[in-house]
């Protein structure tokens, strides 16, 4: 569960990185290539430069973070699996067995009644007219 956390985050903030970053470089282009600069042009450039370097920087942390939590995930279930297989497997694998060995001696004991109940027809007096 947690893997497919990680998987959905990773896919949710690369897309929505990536649609900040493509408004973003849109707005910049936008601002640099206005001929006349104002104050208030160059602190929009300013800002919006400062927003892609964040915005970038921000993606590789998040990134990172997921990486590290999918790969404790990994390793969580890895273990899971290991104690499963050497302690759960093990009893299940027994119960089958003696399920099975049960399911035998039902058989063969089922197999005699017939085969007495059989014999004892077989036994029986023809009656000779």
């Amino acid at each position: 569960m947690l893997f497919i956390f990680t998987i959905g985050s990773t896919l949710y903030v690369s897309n929505s990185t990536n649609t900040l970053l493509f408004e973003a470089y849109v707005e910049l282009e936008t601002a640099k290539s206005i001929e006349q600069t104002t104050p208030a042009i160059n602190a929009q450039r300013k800002m919006l430069e400062r927003k892609i370097e964040i915005a970038t920087k921000n993606k590789k942390f998040f990134i990172q973070g997921l990486m590290l939590i999918s790969a404790i995930s990994g390793w969580l279930m890895f273990y899971g699996f290991l104690k499963w297989h050497r302690e759960i497997q093990p009893i299940q694998d027994e119960i089958a067995r003696l399920q099975r060995d049960k399911l035998r001696i039902e058989i063969d004991s089922i197999m005699l009644d017939r085969q007495a109940s059989l014999s004892i027809t077989d036994e029986r007096p023809t009656s000779s007219t």
